[in-house]
């Protein structure tokens, strides 16, 4: 499949792949890409095989997600190209999930998913200790939407510190998106977006599941008035 941002002449996204395709739907080696402008934006490739994320990376893409099958040769050039990974550990850890239920997947779903759950995890470990940048994504069009936050968890027992992880959901990801001029840190001239919790994610970033109050923009849609 190939998606598209029209937000930017500059943009291009390329998707390869999908966790939950079947083989004798979709060849592990498929990779569709649509290009538009003059920029290689992300690159979803974590679940190829053999993942192309060397070739990507050096054609110039701004990010990988989820990159469960990174190798040593791609880690070097995430750190020489200045690419981000987004490892979207809870979507692996989803898929995990229906793999270990009742009847949701197919014989050749469960394996790959059987063996993304773990590696999508691992992944982060390695490039978060070879110094490449990471940002917060959850891909989880797989699973309930609500439980996003709980990837911050995932990235903490990955091996970063809670302060890391919630630098890669907001400094790190606004500029991957090109927005740090607009959001990502709390400074004048920047949108008025705010939440609270009611105590330090820094001492147990779980609690970031469980926001007290939201502003965005400036308004207020949860919390006191």
């Amino acid at each position: 499949m190939a998606n598209n941002s029209t937000n930017s002449a500059k943009t291009k996204v390329i998707h390869a792949g999908f966790l939950l395709a079947d083989p004798d739907i979709q060849p592990k080696s498929e990779q569709s890409i649509l290009i538009e402008g003059e920029r290689i934006k992300a690159v979803s490739d974590g679940f190829i095989d053999p993942p192309p994320g060397c070739e990507l990376i050096e054609a110039g893409v701004d990010s990988i997600e989820h990159g469960s099958f990174l190798d040593a040769r791609s880690l070097e050039l995430f750190i020489a190209k200045g690419a981000f990974h987004v490892p979207t550990i809870i979507a692996g850890v989803t898929v995990l999930e229906m793999a270990q239920g009742d009847g949701l997947l197919t014989p050749a779903q469960i394996e790959k998913a059987m063996i993304v759950g773990v590696k999508i995890k691992e992944a982060l470990a390695r490039s978060h200790k070879a110094g490449v940048t990471i940002a917060f994504g959850t891909d989880m069009g797989v699973g309930p939407h609500g439980q996003n936050a709980r990837e911050f968890g995932f990235m903490v027992e990955a091996g970063m510190r809670s302060s890391e992880a919630i630098k890669a959901a907001t400094v790190n990801a606004a500029k991957l998106l090109d927005l740090f001029d607009e959001v990502g840190t709390i400074a004048s001239d920047k949108s008025a977006d705010v939440i609270a919790v009611d105590s330090s994610p820094l001492d147990d970033v779980s609690v970031l599941q469980r926001v007290a109050f939201v502003m965005a923009r400036g308004d207020i849609y949860l919390g006191v008035t």
